[in-house]
Order: C-alpha cells, then sequence, then structure tokens
C-alpha cells in the first residue's frame, strides 16, 4: 500500500514537473529574456522543491516500515524454528537454514 501511494505521488510530481518544464520551453520560445527564464525557473524550483522533499520523505517512511516488518517476521520465525541467530544469506558461505520464502510468505499475508 505504501508502495502504491508512493508511486501514484512520484507520477503526480513528474506530471506537474513536466508540464512545469513545458511551460519555461514555451517562454523560451516566446524569446523571453534570460532574466525572465532565470526567475521563472527559480519559482519553479522553490514550488516543487516541497514536493520533491515529501517524496523522499515517503520513500525513507516505506523503507523504514519495511525493514521493521522484515525484521520482526524474521524474528518470529526463528522463534517458531527454535533458532537463536538469523543472519543475511549474503554473509553465509555453505550450510544454515534459509527461512527467505518463509519470511517472503508471512510478509505477503
Amino acid at each position: 500500500k505504501i508502495s502504491e501511494s508512493f508511486i501514484e505521488r512520484e507520477k503526480e510530481f513528474n506530471e506537474l514537473r513536466e508540464k512545469k518544464i513545458e511551460k519555461l520551453e514555451k517562454a523560451q520560445s516566446k524569446g523571453k529574456s534570460t532574466e525572465e527564464i532565470t526567475q521563472m525557473a527559480q519559482e519553479i524550483e522553490a514550488e516543487l522543491e516541497p514536493k520533491k522533499t515529501e517524496l523522499m520523505q515517503l520513500e525513507m517512511s516505506f523503507q523504514q516500515n519495511f525493514l521493521l516488518n522484515v525484521t520482526s517476521t524474521a524474528k518470529k520465525i526463528a522463534e517458531e524454528y527454535g533458532l537463536d541467530v538469523v543472519l543475511d544469506k549474503n554473509v553465509v558461505y555453505h550450510g544454515g537454514f534459509d527461512i527467505s520464502d518463509i519470511v517472503l510468505d508471512k510478509l505477503n499475508q
């Protein structure tokens, strides 16, 4: 759900940014002065900055929530299987018991 929300907001931001760029390009093609173009670009940047910040915060929130969900789910599964240690599979060269699929199934429920 968070991912869908992020994708939707990112799409809205990109559409708004494209409209602003088109407006700026039209002003350039109409022969507006460099000062006017610079002023317009600064205004556009000031208008888009809060939305850009909101997107970054939403993405950070998504990543934190996802990591928290993965961690807590892995802990529950470890307890169910009587495991004392859960390692990232990138640090285990041989052996062990991979619970990745179990964690993913639990997260998708």
